[in-house]
């Protein structure tokens, strides 16, 4: 569910297991983490062909001074140093653009309201409620409760009835 589900009754009186997950904030920490994988990455390879692009200078310049002359192979040499200087200036760009998305994936995910579980009758024990990985299990019967995750706790407010929920 996203930012609110409302329900009558959840559980059974009898105490069976019954699970409510409730997670806005999971796939955005996510795609951080992937972007974040993939920045690391992608500035081990920038940092991997700075090192063979020095040693592709020294091999240049070794070959200017070698007798006889080798043209070829300096040609040969310096178009290899092109393409991996224009193959570490696109990366460049991505890996700023990536920084960009991640920034902004960690703007949205603060602004994300915490997705909220009202109850109008009963949650019955042994529910329990997972709000953006944080967990409750419910010990004893409750009444007109609204769950929700503050400072990685669920706490208990009074009921709240809200327009447009998910209904259960």
């Amino acid at each position: 569910a996203k930012d609110l589900v409302q329900a009558k009754e959840i559980g059974s009186e009898y105490g069976i297991k019954t699970v409510i997950i409730l997670d806005n904030k999971s796939k955005l920490s996510g795609n951080i983490a992937k972007l974040e994988e993939q920045i690391k990455t992608e500035q081990e390879n920038y940092l991997q062909n700075k090192s063979l692009l020095n040693k592709l200078k020294l091999t240049m310049e070794a070959i200017k001074y070698r007798q006889p002359f080798d043209k070829a192979k300096i040609l040969k040499v310096a178009e290899a140093y092109t393409k991996i200087k224009t193959s570490d200036e696109a990366l460049l760009i991505r890996v700023e653009e990536q920084k960009q998305e991640v920034i902004s994936l960690k703007n949205k995910l603060k602004q994300k309201s915490s997705p909220k579980l009202s109850v109008q009758a009963n949650i019955y024990s042994g529910v329990e409620i997972s709000i953006n990985g944080v967990h409750l299990k419910i010990q004893k019967i409750a009444t007109y409760q609204t769950y929700v995750e503050e400072n990685g706790k669920i706490i208990a407010k009074p009921y709240q009835e809200t327009k447009n929920p998910t209904k259960k």
